[in-house]
């Protein structure tokens, strides 16, 4: 099997007005990578995964999958597995039906009945389905017909899982399903990529983050990597038992504090980094009489790190 599950070179696609909407000079994937995609839906992420996934053709460069040059009309020659944005079920066809067709239009077709009708059951329990089986897909509820469409994505065991917001429409139960379906994919040391508009998703999966603007991948790396794009200061939270906004005044004297706020009994502080020593925050405490619940330096987040990319990339 070729090292590199996917490889992009040159990927440009023009709207009808020959205006560019995505360009993406460079971009690979080693197989069992776990890579995430972030950002608000619509953007270039969307778009990308239909290229990669061979639902849309772009105008230049080459999209190879596992060595070979990606040819929608024989997809059945790629150990990939591809769940669209809008799930791609066949809306008359009963659950079972639909994992059927899946199986019969995959690398899977050469298997004999007994496997197929096998692979079919250890998917459907994985994702809770076989109740909904005799249940046509425009009757099963959202977050069902959501895990449904996962699992005619996984049902060939593909080598590469093209998921386009796997949560998307999901209830609680499903999200749980569905991220235990991907972890299990990912365990077997095979290759993920996703793309997600809600934080936790991606930082909970993911070893690899990217963030595309409207048209272009414009960051790459582990969330540790990605925060140096944020602006250099450190947020501390304090939390006392009762309402912290006397603690405003005395925090915000303190050398290195850049703004201070309170919001009942958690104060939230915006520091040069290293400026402030806790045990400073703690005698404050003290001194007041206030009764210290928690203390601790918050990390910036996904949603802190996608805005400062997209701000910069605004800039150049």
């Amino acid at each position: 099997m070729d090292a590199l599950a996917l490889a992009v070179h040159d990927v440009v696609v023009f709207d009808r007005r020959a205006h560019v909407i995505l360009q993406v000079p460079e971009f690979t994937l080693t197989h069992g990578e776990v890579c995430g995609i972030y950002g608000a839906s619509g953007d270039g992420a969307n778009l990308f995964l239909d290229c990669v996934s061979g639902l849309c053709r772009p105008a230049g460069g080459r999209i190879r999958i596992y060595g070979r040059e990606l040819d929608p009309s024989a997809s059945n020659k790629y150990s990939v597995g591809v769940l669209p944005r809008e799930g791609g079920l066949f809306p008359d066809f009963t659950a079972g039906e639909n994992m059927k067709l899946a199986l019969r239009f995959s690398r899977a077709s050469g298997r004999s009945r007994r496997e197929r009708i096998g692979q079919i059951s250890r998917v459907a329990s994985l994702l809770a389905l076989h109740p909904w089986m005799q249940t046509t897909a425009k009757r099963l509820p959202g977050g069902v017909a959501q895990r449904l469409a996962l699992a005619c994505a996984l049902a060939h065991e593909p080598h590469l899982l093209i998921a386009d917001d796997p949560w998307r429409n999901a209830d609680i139960e499903s999200r749980e399903l569905i991220e235990h379906a991907l972890r299990q994919h990912c365990d077997r040391g095979n290759t993920l990529l996703f793309a997600s508009p809600r934080e936790t998703e991606v930082s909970a999966l993911a070893s690899e983050i990217c963030l595309f603007s409207r048209t272009a991948l414009i960051a790459r790396g582990t969330l540790d990597d990605l925060r140096r794009y944020v602006d250099t200061h450190e947020t501390i939270i304090v939390r006392v038992q009762d309402q912290a906004s006397s603690l405003v005044e005395r925090f915000s004297s303190l050398s290195g504090v850049l703004r201070c706020e309170a919001t009942d009994s958690t104060v939230t502080i915006h520091a040069s980094p290293g400026s402030i020593r806790l045990t400073r925050l703690v005698e404050h405490v003290q001194m007041l009489g206030l009764e210290l619940l928690d203390m601790y330096v918050r990390k910036p987040g996904l949603d802190d790190v996608y805005a400062a990319v997209i701000g910069e990339a605004g800039r150049r």
